[in-house]
């Protein structure tokens, strides 16, 4: 029984032993993060920003004392952040409702830690009703896989009047935010950033100061209403999730004072629920250096589409003064315009048409196609420098005339010098296969209402994997590793897929759109990043591969992600090492599509598994309800 794992100086070989980060050939670099002597927060090369009315607070924590040596899940943090999610009034785009929000704002506040920090999130549920959990998106909880924050799969919710503390090791570096994972409560307001900083930065020469940026679509109505009534049942008449408006770091129209001459590091996050948004500065480029947390080789580009739980740091130089609007053009997820939008090359006739999708069913519907968020940084001419001249960054790639996407082929690659390369072959294949049913189902022009049971025609609105549609177990799994509490019903599965530790995983993933119009679902992988070895057309090269003649892989410089877009009319072959033990939430990012059924469990060396401490146990019982792991 494990009940903690240790790090830091010394401990490198205890941190190997559970989680195996040779395996995916970082373990040099996390030998020389141990042995770095402590560092305080980079000091910035200008003039510290001015919190104005319109900055989102930026919570740098509350300092404890603790050793490097002692166990994360055990000893005291180095940083501690509060979190109590209440129920507030808002009007925003001039529509009024409840909100669900983190420390009474829009927006809960930007946590800014050091690598390998210990940190303590002590979370206060203050909704009245409702339970609570909070996932922090990117942080990988080596050794704590219990403090995920998956509702049901690794702990139970948070009571109403309840609260835990969240306490795991900040790692590994990059741009990570947090959020709500109980339904759809995040859609809701319950989000924020969390940012892990690298004292060893290979930019850090690069820029004068950082910011972090947030954007969001906002729903006119609780996400669980609009769920309920539009979604699940998927009435005749539905058009489509209407556009109502979005926000940048919990604000409409939010702003930022910067210095001539400076150049920033936007590390911006996309923390919607059902849109995706193109980002573009007036007459400005952007200069691209890092994806979900990975280096890449920086690409320079005019505007970037950013997808649900998507992030990018990107660095920007404000040469020219006044003000100068950043947009994000927002789109819906799964319509044909947006299929056809800017002559994507990676999009084909097939996809477009239909060919690869099936029966149409019901979303045959157009939605209202854009939206429009807007900030604006405030260029100032102070007439003196406001900061020493720094270099320019190196480029890899320019694209200057398009967009940069992360499914373009070749337009996203990690540098090796920083980031591991995949490993040559995988031990193990898992298929995941995406496809829907529908409430009512469009055959011959007319609607046929669905089936009980039946998986591909339903009563109400059911996405899959594997033939499957997720049913939420009644004990959270961690506690149960699955034995008891799920669902067993033929399609309507509690759906765990036991994984070896250390063994090499590609997860071949499908999207022919059968039962669905074109889609693009966001899928991320709790606990990992994955390389995105190969990326193709259907139909998958099954055959072809049973031969020992395999698709074309990228194994030198793939994109190193945890969330990636998957295509109608496409495959991807996600590759990782099953070095971190745990139950993790494979999941789309739509929250509909997840609420429908689109998610499974991998669970990792079930054997290696740490015991949860008592601060888990405290957090989420129902007068000790929850039983102790078995």
């Amino acid at each position: 029984m494990l009940l903690g794992i240790a790090f830091g100086a010394g401990a490198v070989s205890a941190l190997s032993a559970y989680v195996d980060l040779g395996r995916d050939g970082s373990l040099a670099r996390e030998q020389l993060i141990a042995h770095a002597p402590a560092l305080a927060t980079t000091p910035l090369a200008s003039d510290s920003v001015d919190d104005g009315p319109n900055d989102l607070p930026q919570d740098v924590g509350s300092i404890v004392k603790c050793s490097a040596a002692d166990k994360v899940a055990g000893c005291e943090p180095d940083v501690t952040f509060e979190l109590e999610a209440k129920n507030i009034a808002y009007e925003g785009e001039g529509v009024q409702r409840v909100y669900s929000v983190f420390n009474k704002m829009m927006q809960g506040p930007t946590h800014w830690v050091e690598l390998n920090d210990v940190v303590r999130v002590h979370v206060t549920n203050g909704l009245g009703t409702s339970g609570l959990s909070v996932h922090h998106h990117g942080i990988h909880q080596a050794g704590t896989p219990f403090f995920d924050g998956s509702a049901m799969i690794t702990q139970g919710q948070i009571p109403a009047g309840g609260s835990m503390d969240y306490q795991f090791r900040a790692w590994p570096v990059g741009t990570h935010w947090y959020h709500g994972h109980s339904g759809a409560d995040y859609a809701d307001g319950l989000r924020g950033m969390i940012i892990v900083r690298d004292p060893a930065d290979p930019y850090r020469e690069y820029y004068h100061n950082e910011e972090a940026l947030l954007v969001y679509d906002a729903n006119s109505q609780m996400s669980a209403t609009e769920y309920i009534t539009y979604y699940n049942y998927y009435p005749k008449d539905f058009d489509g999730f209407p556009w109502t408006g979005g926000m940048v770091n919990g604000q409409v129209r939010y702003m930022r004072e910067v210095a001539l001459g400076q150049v920033w590091r936007i590390r911006l996050g996309c923390g919607g629920y059902n849109w995706q948004f193109i980002a573009e500065i007036d007459g400005h480029d952007m200069t691209v250096i890092a994806v979900q947390g990975s280096f890449i080789k920086p690409v320079r580009t005019k505007r970037l589409r950013i997808r649900p739980a998507e992030r990018y740091d990107v660095l920007v130089k404000f040469h020219t003064p006044g003000l100068h609007r950043m947009s994000f053009r927002a789109q819906a997820h799964g319509t044909e315009k947006f299929f056809g939008y800017d002559g994507h090359p990676d999009i084909t006739p097939e996809a477009r048409s239909g060919r690869n999708r099936g029966d149409r069913n019901i979303t045959k519907v157009e939605y209202p196609s854009f939206g429009m968020i807007n900030m604006t940084f405030d260029v100032r001419d102070y007439g003196t420098p406001r900061g020493p001249e720094v270099p320019e960054a190196p480029v890899f790639n320019a694209l200057a005339d398009h967009e940069l996407d992360l499914v373009t082929p070749g337009s996203i690659r990690i540098d090796t010098n920083l980031e591991p390369s995949p490993p040559a072959t995988a031990d193990r294949v898992i298929p995941v296969v995406l496809t829907a049913g529908f409430a009512y189902t469009e055959k011959n022009g007319t609607f046929v209402k669905g089936v009980p049971g039946d998986s591909a025609n339903p009563t109400t609105t059911k996405w899959l994997f594997n033939n499957n549609s997720w049913v939420d177990p009644s004990v959270p799994l961690y506690a149960s590793k699955g034995k008891y509490g799920v669902s067993t019903a033929p399609h309507f599965e509690t759906r765990v897929v036991p994984v070896k530790l250390g063994e090499v995983i590609d997860l071949v993933v499908v999207n022919s759109g059968l039962g669905s119009a074109p889609e693009e679902h966001p899928l991320h992988l709790h606990g990992y990043k994955f390389w995105v070895v190969g990326f193709g057309d259907l139909p998958y090269p099954i055959d072809q591969i049973e031969r020992g003649e395999y698709p074309p892989l990228n194994l030198d410089d793939p994109p190193l992600v945890d969330t990636f877009p998957m295509h109608t009319g496409k495959y991807a072959i996600l590759r990782f090492v099953a070095s971190n033990p745990g139950m993790w939430h494979l999941h789309c990012h739509l929250l509909e599509h997840m609420l429908s059924g689109l998610q499974m469990v991998l669970n990792v060396g079930e054997e290696h598994q740490p015991e949860p401490t008592a601060a888990w146990y405290a957090g989420h019982t129902y007068g000790g309800a929850v039983c102790k792991s078995i």
